[in-house]
């Protein structure tokens, strides 16, 4: 088992933007979660930057992933490459700020608190 501690996080609030169609394989969700990232400016790209996806783990409801910027350009000080954690709600494609902490959507859902 992995267990991953988080000392501290910034996160960007993004809301929730629905992509068009229905996700029917998981190699789906991430190019989802790149194309919101680039149409709404999660993070600060410079030409030649790409956005990348690493899966954190996948319920009924979400396909949760740690989105980064892989630099064409890397700086020459230590940096992290962590845009954010964002999930890919299964129902409606829906990308949602995901807080890592407490695993669960940053905005609570219809229903749950």
């Amino acid at each position: 088992m992995v267990r991953t501690i988080v000392l501290f996080s910034i996160s960007v609030s993004v809301g929730t933007f629905a992509a068009a169609a229905a996700v029917e394989d998981s190699s789906e969700e991430c190019p989802l979660l790149r194309q919101a990232a680039e149409a709404h400016g999660f993070g600060t790209l410079e030409q030649g930057d790409r956005y990348y996806c690493e899966p954190h783990v996948r319920s009924k409801r979400f396909a949760v992933f740690a989105l980064r910027v892989s630099k064409a350009n890397p700086p020459t000080f230590v940096h992290s490459n962590l845009v954010g954690w964002y999930a890919v709600r299964l129902s409606d494609n829906a990308i949602v700020s995901w807080d890592i902490g407490n695993e669960r959507p940053e905005e609570p859902e219809a229903g749950e608190e």
